[in-house]
């Protein structure tokens, strides 16, 4: 199969995914009120599970691409929905059209795209509950070193940058790591490290993941690497994240991996 075929799979999969999130708008505005938005979140968080292990299961074949494409169109039609009940028509026009281009490997693999998307992310409803709880772990990690004017070791905060290219606060430190652990997590636009560990293009790449996908799939993501896979490299998440990471195809080669899905570049 070239890429065209492959392209073309991927946008039917969007276009089907935007259709599925309008529906589901659909009857969350005829049930109304509170029952019609937990009956919408029920269904969206229920397709994403679906779609997620399907696009797991798949992943390399023509319906991989498509089960891809579908997530992202899903998750551009409840932004579109959102940002335009939140924020007005046009806002919520522009956040379906930015979400949307990540099912085409053109924009998704270029930087400037990736800036926009992340930089975007902070506006994207189906980021927001990934992104708030980076924002408490976030605080939960400040406010103590600063209560300890930053001198603890073991709640040090060594380093905190902005990585431009993704819009993601990159903390560095802090005390919200296990003892002994080495690596890192991210949630929405923060993303958190141990010192050194080298894992920030990989975190930075889950912060483009829930741009593209949104937090439920992250969530979904998360549970996938640490309970449901014996080895938690091969999440679906995993590998997404990890297209964003230099050289990370020939690494996962050599440790018997599964191969990364080339998202991010």
């Amino acid at each position: 199969m070239d890429s065209k075929q492959r392209s073309f799979l991927r946008v039917s999969g969007a276009i089907g995914g935007f259709i599925a999130a309008t529906a589901v708008a659909a009857v969350a505005v005829m049930t109304g009120g509170l029952p019609g938005m937990l009956v919408g979140a029920v269904l969206i968080t229920s397709l994403v599970a679906v779609c997620y292990a399907a696009a797991g299961k798949t992943a390399g074949l023509a319906s991989g691409g498509f089960m891809r494409g579908f997530l992202i169109g899903l998750d551009t039609g409840v932004n579109t929905v959102l940002s335009g009940v939140i924020f007005g028509p046009i806002a919520g026009i522009i956040t379906g059209i930015v979400n949307v281009l990540a099912a085409f490997d053109f924009f998704t693999r270029s930087r400037l795209y990736q800036a926009v998307l992340g930089w975007s992310s902070w506006f994207m409803p189906m980021s927001w509950p990934a992104t708030g709880l980076g924002l408490v772990c976030f605080l939960l990690n400040l406010i103590p070193a600063m209560f300890a004017a930053n001198r603890s070791v073991r709640i040090k905060i060594h380093r905190l940058t902005l990585d431009r290219g993704t819009g993601t606060i990159v903390m560095e430190g802090g005390w919200t790591f296990l003892p002994g652990f080495r690596g890192g997590f991210s949630l929405g636009n923060f993303a958190f490290v141990t010192m050194d560990s080298g894992v920030t293009d990989h975190e930075t790449g889950h912060t483009l993941n829930v741009a593209a996908f949104g937090s439920i799939f992250h969530f979904i993501g998360a549970i996938d690497q640490n309970i449901i896979r014996s080895v938690p490299e091969n999440a679906y998440a995993e590998r997404c994240a990890d297209s964003h990471v230099p050289n990370a195809a020939a690494y996962r080669l050599a440790a018997g991996h599964e191969p990364v899905i080339p998202l991010w570049a």
